[in-house]
């Protein structure tokens, strides 16, 4: 069957991370540590880590439990807000916004999600507390898979991760003894080999609530079963394994990672000079490599030169053909192919003292790239910050 409520889907440089924690509820007849046998009070936290440079384009919260069994009942309660407490230590109250139900003898369990973008504070210590839930008790061998717990997943965007197809389904499917065959459609792989993937999922069972099945160590890659221009795939969710007679899970998260092929510069400015006078010529350099694996269209370089100095025409010089200069932007008229370097250089006569000294300068790129066949994405990315020491034409000395 085809995964159905899809949350988000995007293709960008990033990737997804999640992190969760159960309450730790089940099978006890007295609270567990950290709890208190009360759900209104319990919490349970996780660190969130995310790459160096990354910004959140989109988060969710999952969050479940057993509301009824043979002898308790918090059914009036079961979708009442929790508490998200952010690293920062602010505390955020949670209305979930997809809730469902699901019942099988004498266990009632419910399943929500909720977007959460706007509160989450990048990486750090997450604590979600007061998650309703019964507690277990040792009365009935049929409380054997009381449980509750959450899940936080988050989709990133980084300028230096790979493109990636990128996909969230919120599903809550019980697996009883059997195996489930989830198709999944809305991706193209690359058709030049060098294929990777990663499935995440998170599922309940007893007092392992939304355990992840997958970490970071790339567990859970699928490159190896992935086919040049493959558009869609079957996961299979498995609970035929040997062991106890009662083999079952509960899903209820299914994210989506797959690369795609990306264009990628690493862009550095300089000059021949750190330290220049006035009525004297800067000669700047631009430098960038395409480090992806696929060719960068439509490129564009831009340089927003200080007030204080002009343009020399006609100076400048590149490995590469183009059009314009650094007065208006220079434009390549070739594509930039992996592996392949370009050197720009120009000279800027200096006018005056600048407003700022030492002198300031940043260098910009714009490209596109086919990340999959007809998906056309663009990136930006900017130099360091270069400066040039301006001296007084008078004193000879910087004017500061």
């Amino acid at each position: 069957m085809p995964l159905n409520n899809q949350l988000f889907s995007i293709n960008t440089k990033g990737g997804v991370v999640t992190v969760g924690n159960t309450i730790g509820l089940w099978g006890q007849a007295l609270p567990t540590d950290g709890t208190t046998g009360n759900c209104s009070l319990d919490s349970s936290s996780n660190l969130l880590t995310m790459p160096y440079g990354s910004t959140i384009l989109r988060a969710y919260l999952f969050y479940s439990g057993v509301y009824r069994t043979m002898d308790q009942d918090i059914t009036g309660d079961r979708y009442a807000p929790v508490s998200l407490i952010l690293p920062s230590g602010n505390i955020v109250l949670i209305d979930p916004e997809n809730c469902y139900d699901n019942a099988e003898a004498d266990n009632y369990w419910y399943h929500t999600s909720t977007d959460i973008t706007a509160s989450m504070e990048l990486g750090g210590n997450y604590t979600v507390s007061s998650i309703p839930c019964v507690l277990g008790n040792n009365l009935d061998e049929t409380l054997g898979n009381v449980r509750g717990g959450w899940t936080i997943v988050v989709i990133y965007q980084n300028i230096y991760s790979p493109a990636r197809h990128i996909t969230i389904w919120d599903e809550y499917y019980p697996i009883y003894n059997d195996y489930l065959d989830l198709l999944v459609s809305d991706f193209t792989t690359s058709p030049n080999g060098g294929l990777s993937g990663k499935i995440f999922a998170s599922a309940s069972n007893g007092n392992l609530f939304l355990s992840q099945i997958n970490d970071d160590k790339r567990n859970l890659d699928i490159g190896t079963y992935l086919d040049p221009s493959q558009q869609s795939a079957v996961i299979r969710f498995d609970a035929t394994g040997a062991g106890a007679a009662n083999n079952q899970y509960f899903l209820e998260l299914v994210a989506l990672e797959i690369d795609l092929e990306y264009a990628a510069f690493t862009l550095t400015k300089s000059s021949t000079t750190k330290c220049e006078t006035v009525g004297n010529v800067i000669l700047y350099i631009i430098s960038f490599t395409n480090d992806g694996n696929t060719n960068a269209d439509n490129v564009v370089v831009s340089d927003n030169l200080d007030s204080a100095v002009s343009y020399l025409p006609d100076s400048i010089i590149a490995n590469v053909p183009f059009i314009g200069d650094p007065s208006t932007q220079i434009i390549l008229t070739s594509p930039v192919v992996p592996n392949e370097t370009v050197t720009i250089t120009f000279m800027v006569t200096i006018n005056r003292v600048p407003n700022s000294n030492p002198m300031p300068n940043v260098a910009q790129v714009t490209y596109e790239y086919e990340a999959s066949p007809g998906v056309i994405l663009s990136d930006t990315v900017d130099s360091n910050v270069w400066c040039v020491c301006i001296l007084d034409i008078i004193r000879g000395v910087p004017f500061l």
